[in-house]
């Protein structure tokens, strides 16, 4: 009972652990609580119970706790496969009968041998405090893609704290609505007009000789996509600033993204 409890809440952790990692960890950021955990010892506990034999259940116990305690929160269907190979690593035979059954490659992380609630206690203090990938049947590598990612988040979160501020405080600054009318400007000033796509290809006609006047013609598409929607949005928005027209929730936004210097989503997309 202990070591299959021991397997459960390895398996709670590396499914909470795994969503910091983004789409590399759960393809969908998934709400899983201790409630599921604790269903699964419930659950855990009457099949020992009622087992005869002493036959252990495994694959029920495999199939509740993947595919509908947790599963029951899990949509994506890659998501769902994943969930039902993790849990055969740590809920499983060899975990009950192999001592020292490890959950991970280097044998850094396996089944605890203690028989007191303050032993296991110990043994999962001499855990790293910082968990490596391994722990949770990922590579080394997605160390750096989560600390990339939250890098990311947290210059996100000063440029928004940033950009929440107002123009007060006596400074003589530019206030945030001269900032984005300004760069508005600007950026109206500098933009194009969209290529002639007929002049594009008379220029670049499609030869089997030539691939890259296929690939010029996509990438003009693409950019006159792009120029359209800035023709189109940054009047839009400059009149919105005075009040001429509603301010939308997508100028609003791009107006965010003038004053703390990032590309508007609107642009991105495009």
């Amino acid at each position: 009972f202990r070591r299959l409890v021991f397997g459960f809440c390895f398996f709670h952790a590396a499914c909470q652990e795994r969503r910091k990692y983004g789409p590399i960890g759960w393809n969908i950021p998934y709400s899983f609580t201790n409630e599921d955990l604790t269903t699964c010892r419930r659950q855990l506990k009457y099949f020992l119970d009622e087992s005869v034999g002493g036959q252990i259940p495994y694959k029920v116990l495999q199939y509740l706790g993947a595919a509908i305690n947790y599963g029951g929160r899990i949509t994506d269907a890659q998501d769902k496969r994943l969930a039902n190979t993790m849990i055969k690593v740590y809920v499983c035979e060899d975990s009950v009968v192999t001592e020292g059954y490890k959950f991970s490659e280097s044998g850094l992380y396996y089944v605890s041998n203690g028989e007191t609630q303050e032993e296991i206690l110990d043994f999962i203090r001499g855990f790293p405090l910082t968990p490596k990938p391994e722990a949770f049947g990922m590579h080394s590598n997605c160390d750096i893609s989560c600390a990339q990612n939250e890098s990311m988040a947290l210059l996100e979160n000063i440029l928004s704290m940033g950009g929440s501020a107002g123009g007060g405080g006596g400074g003589g600054g530019d206030s945030k609505e001269d900032v984005m009318g300004t760069v508005a400007a600007e950026l109206l000033q500098l933009t194009p007009k969209p290529f002639d796509f007929v002049e594009v290809e008379e220029r670049f006609p499609t030869l089997y000789e030539e691939s890259t006047n296929t690939v010029i013609k996509q990438e003009v598409i693409r950019y006159n996509r792009l120029l359209k929607v800035m023709i189109a949005t940054l009047p839009q928005f400059q009149k919105a600033l005075k009040g001429l027209v509603t301010m939308t929730e997508e100028l609003e936004s791009m107006g965010n993204a003038f004053f703390t210097n990032q590309v508007p989503e609107n642009f991105e997309k495009k």
